[in-house]
């Protein structure tokens, strides 16, 4: 039988029966179908496959013939597949009769012959041919046929073909699902992948036939460069025709054919190849060809022709695209030269630098990272945008990056450009580094200058204990003092120079306090004055023989060791105070350490990691590291101030090694309900402990200053009296003036003409001082204006009828143009004796005349004023000169108080160095005032007795200030003061409560009874008593043992 399709084969069909040749011919049908559905989407896949895959390689910058190839390769790979699967597919199961029944049995599953298609076919096909018996062939082919009426093969072919196309349908879906996200992703990509086999491209595709190259004339070029640039428009004849400008440059290219055009288009490439075009129309005129494009990245354009007559021209290499590069800014660091450099965490760091651009900079900035940690940032500085150089400096301000100490900073400059066209770019510096230096190391560094200073007062002091003047023995012994005396004179002076360093460290510590510094200025600025006083007199009695040890010498000796021991307890105070209140800071931070311990154990009990067990020994770790800080503090207290007051059991019982080490075991154990149980002891013994610390500061100064604030408190009640007082006796002395002034008004009448008068007057002397300007006008504030104001001062009093004020400013004025004509005869008279070295002469001679002729007509005015006003006892009526007289008497009473305060007060300031000079003036001058104010009462003159009260009032408000400055510690804030002094406490201005806020000082400010003196007698007494034996020498042999002990018992 043959096996064609078209012969035999349909011949051998018609010859079976029917109900076995419509199955294998439905079945020859079905199966053709399903072979071509599955190649279809085989071809689907694979040209999709080609796409993709031709995507990717676009996106990474292959050019068109490289894709076009590529999709090529891909599709011939897939056809071939195609050919070589389906074709054998196909023979096998629609090639025969045979292979189509063959398929059939299969899909069935039939192994038994007698139900085998296959074998009916034989069977019929060779009937005869082997002598079998016809009967029982017709029987297994009739068998067979039945079986075949019940066979739907469509349903079989669809069943056995679902199979591998639904394998075939999954892997086109994938190809399509990753074809439509390259799409989104990349569509420029993809539409060159898609174009890729029929673009006309720079290359030599193969499948795209090329175009003959055109002839052109040379290139005339027009360059318009960015605005940023600044540039001018240029225009270049060029042979090439190349291109070179800036980014964003608008080119206009102007050229010519040989033939007339009808069309052109230039074509930019970018990069090596066809990956990516751009088509710019162009405008043809004839022969003439414009057409205009922006400038934005390199690569090649070429131009393409039509000619009037439908001729095609298109250059094949076409020229070159070149961008002139625009460089970053140029950025150098010349300061701070020094890497790395140590600042503190509020520190403002001033940097030195040149930024410089082809074109222009933008904003210049820091650029910071804090290394170890992902910390990083940029901060703007101030500097002048717009010009292509700047050289000059700017602040770095650390407070904003909330730095710790310890912190190291990677920073460097930038500085942007003004590119508007690509974006900013950015050019940096070097790189340096900064070290945040620790506060806490600076101020123990400081705490140890201000020790050594404080050292070396004492050991001052011990030099004059040792060697008092007074009798010698004889002539040796007697020079030998003085040798003795010499050198500690130069010791005291050396001394000073130890305080200056002390005074400026400690007003650079950013945890120093102000009162420190100032007690130690007070104590350099007492010693200084002293030590000078001591040496004029020592050396002044040593000139005269019979007077070595005179008695100037030894009061200025005197002097200088009350000083030195004044200034050495109270410094030695401050400095303790101070370690107790860093002892304090340190034990708060334990505590903190110590909380977040407890948190830390805590949230590992609940869930253990390893990470939080790492964090856990390290909680530890920092804990121990501060009880050994810790106990160093204490350690240094412990020298010189009782163990009661610094908590010592009680920090002994908070943190140690053991109770740590105990922790860390029990931790490691797996006991954590232990552990937290040892915690919270821990804590409470550190709770313990600043509260022992913070009572042990204010028992500390009511021990050694009970006495002193006795006095303190002694003077501020006797300070309120007197100004208590004195306000009722100036505001009755005013009620008495006040009715005086009114009766002469009323007497007086209408004075508007002798008001004018004056007026005029003074009017006139203005003038003429005026004129004097600018001869007589030195600078702000002399006499020239003093002259001018007052002249105005008695104008407004004239025009408010206060005649008395009116006199008053009259002689002041009298005096001040006294002053100028007295500094202009001066210089008229340095001029005349040394030239111009002083000054021109120009208008000086004018000048005078003008303040001479000033001079009367003032004079004129307050004796006009003087006959007008009657004498004060002429004011007051005998009742009032009656309550004067009682007035006078009681403001003698107030000058008594204000006597006890003066007293007082110096009796603290022998006691407490920081009583200044200022106070002791403000005091004195209320008692001079109030003593003046009493002898203008008692001459009957009120409005002489206001004015002096005024001045007693204000010389008490500005004492009662002074005095609440020192009750606060001398900076305003009541944390700072070591030493409890009761001047306005609890009080802010104006004596409301004052809201101290947050400071350094932990201790409590509520009001505290003050101890009396003999409460605390032995520690002050006891004191006294060493400083007062010091004095009377040592016996022989023992000098410097006896020294080494004062100066310890001092300290």
């Amino acid at each position: 039988m043959a096996r064609d399709e078209g012969g035999e084969v349909s011949g051998a069909v018609e010859a079976l029966p029917p109900g076995l040749a419509d199955p294998l011919a439905a079945c020859r049908s079905a199966l053709r179908r399903a072979v071509g559905r599955e190649a279809a989407v085989v071809v689907t896949t694979g040209a999709l496959a080609a796409l993709v895959i031709a995507s990717l390689f676009a996106a990474i910058g292959w050019s068109h013939t490289a894709l076009a190839w590529t999709e090529l390769s891909v599709l011939l790979a897939t056809s071939a597949f195609v050919f070589a699967r389906y074709l054998v597919v196909l023979r096998q199961g629609t090639g025969s009769l045979e292979a189509t029944a063959a398929w059939l049995d299969r899909a069935l599953g039939s192994r038994d012959t007698r139900t085998s298609i296959l074998s009916a076919l034989e069977l019929e096909r060779d009937r005869g041919r082997y002598g079998e018996s016809p009967s029982l062939a017709d029987l297994a082919v009739r068998t067979v046929t039945e079986s075949a009426k019940n066979v739907d093969p469509k349903r079989i072919v669809a069943r056995e073909a679902w199979p591998p196309l639904r394998a075939r349908l999954f892997r086109l879906l994938a190809a399509a699902i990753v074809f439509a996200g390259l799409v989104f992703v990349m569509p420029g990509a993809v539409g060159r992948a898609a174009t890729a086999l029929f673009v006309r491209g720079l290359s030599n595709n193969p499948l795209v036939p090329s175009l003959p190259e055109p002839r052109l004339s040379d290139f005339r070029i027009t360059y318009r460069a960015p605005a940023y640039a600044g540039r001018p428009a240029v225009t270049i004849e060029s042979a090439t025709g190349d291109l070179r400008a800036l980014p964003g440059t608008e080119v206009t290219i102007d050229t010519r054919a040989h033939e007339a055009l009808s069309s052109a288009v230039i074509i930019v490439s970018y990069g090596v190849g066809d990956e990516e075009t751009q088509t710019f129309a162009s405008e043809v005129s004839g022969r003439k060809l414009r057409a205009n494009l922006v400038l934005h990245r390199s690569g090649r354009y070429r131009i393409e022709l039509t000619t009037q007559d439908k001729k095609r021209f298109a250059q094949k290499s076409g020229q070159r695209i070149e961008l002139e590069p625009d460089l970053p800014p140029l950025v150098r660091l010349s300061k701070p030269s020094v890497s790395p450099l140590e600042v503190n965490e509020q520190d403002r760091v001033e940097l030195a630098f040149r930024a410089e651009d082809d074109f222009g900079l933008g904003e210049i900035r820091v650029a910071w990272r804090l290394l170890g940690s992902g910390r990083e940032g940029r901060q703007k500085l101030s500097v002048d945008k717009g010009s292509s150089i700047y050289r000059g400096t700017a602040a770095f301000e650390l407070r904003d990056l909330q730095l710790e100490p310890g912190d190291r900073v990677a920073y460097s400059v930038e500085a942007v450009d003004n590119d508007t066209v690509n974006g900013p770019k950015v050019g940096a510096s070097d790189t340096k580094e900064l070290k945040v230096y620790s506060k806490d190391e600076h101020h123990q560094e400081v705490l140890r200058v201000a020790d050594k200073a404080l050292d070396e007062i004492v050991h001052v002091l011990g030099d004059q204990l040792e060697k008092p003047l007074g009798p010698a023995k004889d002539q040796a012994a007697a020079e030998a003092l003085v040798s003795a005396v010499e050198k500690g004179i130069d010791r005291a002076a050396a001394c000073g120079e130890l305080l200056d360093e002390a005074v400026a460290a400690i007003k650079k510590d950013p945890l120093g306090r102000k009162q420190i510094a100032q007690a130690f200025e007070n104590a350099r600025k007492e010693l200084r004055r002293d030590t000078r006083s001591f040496a004029i007199s020592f050396r002044a009695a040593r000139s005269q023989q019979d007077r070595l040890f005179a008695g100037d010498a030894v009061r200025s000796q005197g002097k200088l060791v009350g000083t030195l021991e004044k200034h050495s307890v109270y410094l030695a105070d401050l400095l303790n105070d101070t370690r107790m209140l860093d002892a304090e800071a340190l034990t708060k931070r334990l505590r903190d350490q110590q909380e977040r311990l407890r948190q830390t154990l805590a949230d590992y009990k609940n869930a253990p990691t390893e990470e939080k067990r790492k964090v856990l020994q390290a909680a530890i770790a920092e804990i121990r590291r501060q009880v050994s800080e810790i106990a160093k503090k204490l350690a240094a207290l412990r020298g010189s101030i009782p163990d009661d007051l610094i908590g010592a059991e009680a920090m002994e019982a908070a943190s140690t090694e053991r109770g740590l080490d105990e922790i860390t075991k029990k931790i490691e154990s797996g006991d954590l309900d232990g552990a937290t149980a040892d915690l919270e002891k821990m804590l409470q013994g550190t709770e313990e402990a600043i509260t022992k610390m913070q009572a042990g500061r204010n028992e500390l100064g009511q021990r050694e200053y009970a006495q002193v604030s006795e006095t303190a408190q002694q003077l501020w009640d006797e300070l309120k009296d007197v100004k208590a007082e004195q306000d009722v006796l100036a505001e009755a002395t005013e009620r008495i003036s006040k009715r005086a002034i009114d009766r002469v008004k009323n007497r007086l009448g209408d004075v508007s003409a002798f008001v004018e008068k004056q007026r005029e007057r003074i009017a006139e002397a203005a003038k003429n001082v005026e004129e004097t300007e600018p001869v007589a006008r030195v600078s702000e504030g002399d006499a020239f204006e003093q002259s001018l104001r007052r002249l105005d001062d008695t104008g407004r009093a004239l025009d408010g009828r206060d005649f008395g004020a009116a006199a008053e400013m009259a002689e002041a004025s009298r005096d001040s143009i006294r002053q100028l004509r007295a500094e202009l005869e001066r210089r008229s008279s340095q001029i005349s004796r040394f030239g111009d070295f002083f000054g021109s002469s120009d208008g000086l001679d004018e000048a005078q005349s003008e303040i001479a002729r000033a001079e009367p007509k003032i004079e004129q005015v307050l004796e006009d004023l003087e006959k007008m006003i009657p004498k004060p006892e002429q004011l007051l009526t005998p009742e009032e000169r009656r309550q004067l007289d009682d007035l006078a008497d009681k403001q003698r009473d107030a000058q008594q108080r204000g006597r006890r305060v003066s007293q007082l007060l110096n009796q603290l300031g022998e006691e407490l160095p920081v009583v200044g000079d200022n106070a002791k003036q403000l005091a004195e001058a209320a008692e001079s005032a109030m003593g003046r104010a009493a002898d203008e009462m008692g001459q009957g003159d009120s409005r002489g007795a206001e004015g002096e009260q005024r001045q007693a009032m204000e010389s008490i408000g500005q004492l009662e200030d002074a005095l609440k400055q020192m009750g606060r510690g001398g900076s305003g804030s009541g944390d700072e003061r070591a030493i409890l002094l009761p001047f306005g406490e609890g009080e802010g201005e104006g004596g409301e409560p004052m809201n101290t806020g947050e400071g350094d000082d932990p201790r409590p400010m509520e009001k505290v009874e003050i101890p009396k003196p003999e409460q605390f007698e032995a520690p002050a007494a006891f004191r006294q008593d060493i400083l007062e034996a010091a004095k009377h020498g040592a016996a022989r042999g023992y000098e410097d043992a006896v020294r080494r002990y004062y100066e310890e018992i001092v300290k």
